[in-house]
């Protein structure tokens, strides 16, 4: 995992979530510089005080942290002034980062002496990822001011206040998605949503990952040119609080592990194996539904990078919604042994999509295949998994004879590979002939995609005595309720 972060990205951000490019009226004449005189248009935390980090007993003393602000933001102050000189020539986002900073030092002076910071000198904010900042006066300070000009001194003052004070925050998990196209936002799970991606919320990473390639892009942490030419067209989110929102720089605290990551991956290879076509996610992030909030957390993207880098992608499939919503809970529900080795199948079916070169394909197809066809009893491989594949996925006996040759084949191929190095462009399946390599390893890629959709869709691996002495009509798990 890694993460990128810039400056130049979050003052962007805060430019586009700003409603006016004006500064208040009492300061337009002196500055010239851009800041709202109205509140800025963020969603601000409604959940409840419960898990409070700090005692509501003794709260900020709103009027002098407000009377701070005031003088460092008056126009004819020698500070100001000061400061207005020596930034004046930067671009106005960036103007008013570096005054923000600049004008900061009163301000935290105050902060200092308010409850919170006397009960916790060292704070530190959370985020939904489990990364940590300082939030200490002088930081806190730089936010306030920078808030302050965005919108007003009120609002600012009790933007910092309310958080202080409900120390917990609501946000998304976000996994952008390529090769994937939605039409409307869809409920895949109670907690987990497959939406458009242009309708996520504002947020630096949307806004570096929609803007051009540059020095201060997260183009660069794309896999391939493919990825750094394209814009994510698709987007899965998850709903997370955290809770407490600030600790104590000397607290040890231990998260336990955050499965959403892990979870939205998962989500992502059963959508793959829907058309089946691969759909990539190689970054993520965690965004505060509070954009200000966002912008102290100095939220950054970490990289979840492939093992294959695509140069080209066919164009994808029409979406299957219904078989999405159908797919994606069910996978979950599984016990966790059998989730497992599905898991191994769906990353395999991905990466034998990914691959150029049809024995590569075929290795990848027969692991997948493997992964959830095959028992600890005696018998050949190449049996088992052909005729348990074209059992499960064909509907008469004639299909089921055609997807059997079909794994067969690729098996041959497969075993080519590792006994020379290398397998022939052609190959021949029983009742067809001689094809070619690359349409016999895209058949088998769908009939895998059959397999994992219907295991999963069934409730689990069939008790193969069963199954196969029966023909396939006993031997699968009883249904289970997914929710």
């Amino acid at each position: 995992m890694f993460s990128a972060f810039s400056m130049k990205s979050l003052a962007a951000f805060a430019h586009l979530v700003t409603r006016s490019s004006a500064f208040p009226t009492s300061v337009l004449s002196a500055s010239g510089f851009a800041v709202s005189s109205t509140a800025s248009c963020i969603a601000r935390s409604s959940l409840p005080r419960s898990g409070t980090f700090f005692s509501l007993a003794h709260e900020m003393n709103r009027t002098e942290v407000r009377a701070a602000l005031n003088a460092v933001l008056n126009p004819e102050s020698e500070l100001y002034k000061e400061t207005l000189r020596k930034r004046r020539d930067l671009p106005p986002d960036q103007a008013r980062q570096w005054m923000a900073m600049d004008l900061a030092t009163p301000v935290a002076a105050v902060l200092s002496g308010q409850p919170e910071y006397h009960r916790c000198p060292n704070m530190m904010l959370q985020s939904g990822i489990g990364t940590r900042v300082t939030f200490r006066p002088d930081r806190a300070a730089q936010l306030l001011v920078l808030n302050a000009m965005k919108s007003d001194v009120d609002s600012a003052v009790s933007w910092l206040a309310d958080l202080l004070e409900n120390a917990r925050a609501s946000g998304l998990h976000v996994v952008p998605l390529w090769q994937l196209t939605v039409g409307t936002a869809m409920t895949l799970t109670k907690h987990i949503e497959l939406i458009p991606f242009s309708l996520l919320p504002l947020s630096p990473m949307r806004a570096m990952l929609e803007g051009p390639p540059d020095a201060f892009s997260v183009r660069w942490m794309l896999p391939g040119p493919l990825l750094g030419r394209q814009q994510p067209t698709a987007a899965l989110t998850a709903r997370k609080v955290v809770d407490p929102l600030f600790v104590d720089a000397e607290q040890e605290v231990r998260p336990e592990p955050d499965p959403l990551p892990n979870m939205l991956d998962d989500v992502r290879l059963c959508l793959s194996a829907v058309g089946p076509h691969p759909i990539l996610g190689p970054v993520g992030w965690y965004q505060f539904d509070d954009a200000d909030l966002h912008i102290a957390a100095a939220g950054g993207i970490f990289g979840m990078p492939g093992e294959i880098v695509p140069g080209w992608l066919s164009r994808p499939p029409a979406f299957d919604a219904h078989a999405a919503r159908t797919l994606v809970p069910k996978f979950l529900a599984l016990p966790a042994k059998i989730r497992a080795r599905a898991r191994i199948a769906l990353q395999r079916l991905f990466q034998a999509m990914l691959r150029r070169e049809p024995a590569d394909k075929a290795a990848d197809l027969s692991i997948a295949l493997e992964a959830l066809l095959t028992d600890r009893q005696p018998g050949e491989h190449t049996w088992k998994v052909s005729t348990r594949a074209a059992v499960v996925t064909g509907w008469d006996l004639q299909s089921m004879l055609d997807r059997r040759n079909l794994i067969s084949a690729t098996y041959q191929m497969r075993s080519s590979l590792v006994r020379s190095g290398s397998a022939s462009e052609r190959v021949r399946v029983p009742g067809r002939g001689q094809q070619p390599a690359l349409a016999v390893c895209e058949e088998a890629t769908r009939i895998c995609a059959a397999v994992i959709r219907a295991i999963v869709e069934r409730g689990g691996i069939p008790s193969w005595a069963e199954f196969d002495v029966s023909g396939g009509v006993l031997g699968w798990p009883q249904s289970r309720h997914v929710s």
